[in-house]
């Protein structure tokens, strides 16, 4: 009887989590959703951008105070638009959107979340949008865990993009994580540079139009070779080399030695 009873406690408890992920992500839906009405229909700019505060706030709320949702599939926000990373130990994940403020340069928004003693935290470091001076992030792309010693390491690539009548900008970037205390670390420095240790490697190009086209006719200018990419295997960082914010043949590796990712 004791046994029986357990199990059915269990599946009420279960049933109970379910139903809650199920209000949230209905919630969740009906916000997100409402960025696209104001950008699309009703065009208005102070609008658009309560909305996505609204969002933002409700997104940050739910992801600090409910455990289950570092594990939620999250499928409708998914299919509407929402990048959602998640590491390979389930204990870190990213949030991200198109906010569809900017035309030109795409500006993106970001929650990172992380679980640690069976506690979820969420934080954006981005400046609120309800303030005049909004400071953006890029669209992430992929999010890489890697493990040293007793600490656990996160790589997220993240990629930006920017377009004008005079110019176009392509940039990437990763950046390294950790959680420590309980808390998520943004600034751990885990890449060694020959000149200083960083948190985060970086570059842009810029091409200029009415110019470019002679650009492209040079391969090591092509669009496509711009490509930071992780090896897993072997965990090495290989980023391309940009001079005067153009391409080039060279690549720069960084390799994982236990501690650092060191250029070698």
């Amino acid at each position: 009887m004791k046994k029986l009873l357990l199990i059915l406690s269990l599946f009420v408890a279960h049933l109970s989590k379910a139903q809650t992920i199920q209000v949230i992500e209905s919630e969740l839906s009906k916000a997100f959703a409402e960025i696209k009405v104001c950008a699309i229909q009703d065009r208005d700019y102070m609008l658009l951008k309560n909305a996505n505060h609204q969002f933002e706030k409700l997104l940050l709320d739910y992801t600090s105070k409910n455990l289950e949702t570092i594990n939620a599939e999250f499928k409708s926000l998914r299919d509407s638009g929402l990048i959602i990373l998640t590491s390979e130990d389930g204990n870190f994940r990213i949030y991200n959107w198109n906010p569809l403020i900017s035309v030109g340069c795409i500006e993106y928004r970001t929650i990172f979340q992380c679980r640690a003693n069976e506690q979820v935290f969420s934080k954006t470091f981005m400046v609120s949008l309800l303030t005049d001076q909004i400071d953006s992030d890029d669209s992430y792309t992929t999010v890489q865990q890697i493990s040293s010693r007793d600490k656990i390491f996160y790589l997220a690539f993240s990629e930006s993009g920017c377009n004008s009548s005079h110019f176009s900008s392509l940039g990437q970037q990763v950046k390294a994580f950790s959680i420590e205390n309980g808390h998520l670390n943004d600034t751990v420095k885990l890449f060694k540079t020959k000149k200083e240790v960083v948190n985060h490697l970086w570059g842009s190009v810029i091409k200029v139009q009415g110019v470019y086209k002679k650009y492209e006719r040079n391969k090591s200018m092509i669009v496509t070779d711009y490509k930071f990419e992780y090896d897993e295997v072997n965990k090495i960082v290989t980023i391309p080399f940009v001079k005067n914010y153009r391409f080039t043949n060279r690549k720069i590796r960084y390799r994982f030695t236990g501690t650092f990712f060191e250029e070698f």
